[in-house]
């Protein structure tokens, strides 16, 4: 059984005084002893099909759909100028920042890839959080892009959402919670049905575009899936499975393509740089770097303690590499497949640990008063 202090992100057990820990310890592991694993496993399996990788398959329809191959997209004057931006400032909901050009200005685009319409109320924060974040940090942001002196324009607020989503959506409570006035929903929709010759489209659900020329076309829709992004694969907002899914594919291909000698060992600095390439659009500013950094080390670990890999001086690592990747002999594209059932059992009894804990959590009284106010939680962790 994992220890409560393994899932405790905001340090409550060291603000219980000694009784009131021993009866909150009891608490949870009462509650421990209540769940199932097979139920948990079944959860954690659920979370990844149901909001991890389709929030990935939105993050790739905006890729793909304001790539410069996409002819459609390309109408709007918008495209990809980074991903998870000002984050080298504090963690932030945005996914990607789309900008177009004029002869006088540079507009702005954040867009929050979501998943999960029940979790609306939550997507609405996470806007108003990206807002925050822009007031104040709009020169950080521009010296960023080749914006050769234009001033800012337009700053539109999206969330890009699957279409399955909207009937969980209360659109009106969104509007008018959110900060921004230029905010809108953006639906990513995999199975359309409107047109003959088109399969995917993108389009404005809900809200407000300011910029006419994105306005037009959104409010038609277009066929995100005509161009092709290969250039960034994930963000560094990505779940850890995503994160870690396409960072080893991309190692490893490139290692295989390298012809190295054990293509599936690697150094630390490999999976940095790797990581790097799949998630930043142009070279990061040294802040940023930082935050690829550390990024990588949390990958790095969930990989060491969900056996993906060997590490240090394990017998199994033929060089003098940091890591190996473990997966049978084959493609690299096979990458997939092996690492997945790796990652749920990994996964499965922290998921147990902390649902015990936030059940123990949110019926325990303390008898006493805490130690200190308790610290709130910064970190990239994901479900």
């Amino acid at each position: 059984m994992i220890s409560p202090e393994d899932v405790d992100s905001d340090n409550y057990l060291t603000r219980l005084s000694d009784r009131d820990e021993s009866d909150f310890r009891e608490k949870y592991a009462k509650k421990h002893g209540d769940l199932s694993y097979d139920a948990s496993e079944t959860a954690v399996k659920a979370l990844l099909r149901n909001k991890h990788e389709p929030q990935h398959e939105v993050f790739e329809a905006i890729a793909d759909g304001f790539h410069p191959y996409n002819g459609e997209g390309m109408k709007t004057g918008y495209e990809v100028a980074l991903t998870n931006p000002l984050c080298e400032m504090r963690e932030t909901p945005a996914d990607v920042l789309l900008t177009a050009q004029d002869y006088r200005e540079v507009h702005l685009c954040f867009v929050v890839c979501e998943a999960g319409g029940e979790n609306y109320i939550e997507w609405a924060r996470n806007i108003n959080e990206v807002s925050d974040l822009y007031t104040g940090h709009e020169e950080e942001l521009l010296e960023q892009i080749p914006i050769e002196g234009l001033d800012p324009g337009h700053v539109q607020f999206v969330t890009a959402a699957p279409k399955e989503d909207l009937p969980d959506i209360d659109f009106k409570y969104m509007k008018g919670s959110v900060s921004p006035d230029n905010y809108s929903l953006w639906v990513v929709d995999d199975d359309y049905e409107g047109n003959g010759d088109r399969q995917f489209e993108l389009r404005k659900e809900y809200g407000t575009v300011a910029h006419r020329q994105l306005r037009t076309v959104l409010d038609s829709g277009f066929d995100y899936g005509k161009g092709e992004n290969t250039e960034i694969n994930c963000t560094l907002n990505s779940h850890d499975f995503i994160a870690l899914r396409e960072t080893f594919m991309g190692l490893m291909l490139k290692q295989h393509a390298e012809e190295k000698e054990q293509p599936r060992e690697f150094n630390r600095d490999d999976f940095i740089d790797e990581l790097t390439r799949q998630t930043q659009v142009a070279d990061p500013p040294e802040k940023k770097v930082d935050v690829i950094r550390s990024r990588a080390s949390t990958l790095l670990v969930v990989a060491d303690d969900a056996g993906m890999v060997y590490s240090g001086s394990n017998s199994n690592i033929n060089t003098n590499r940091d890591y190996r990747l473990r997966y049978p002999t084959g493609m690299p594209t096979q990458v997939p497949e092996h690492i997945k059932p790796k990652y749920i059992e990994y996964r499965t009894p922290v998921k147990m640990a902390e649902d015990a804990y936030d059940q123990a959590r949110a019926e325990f009284e303390p008898t006493d008063s805490l130690k200190t106010e308790l610290d709130e939680s910064d970190s990239w962790g994901t479900d």
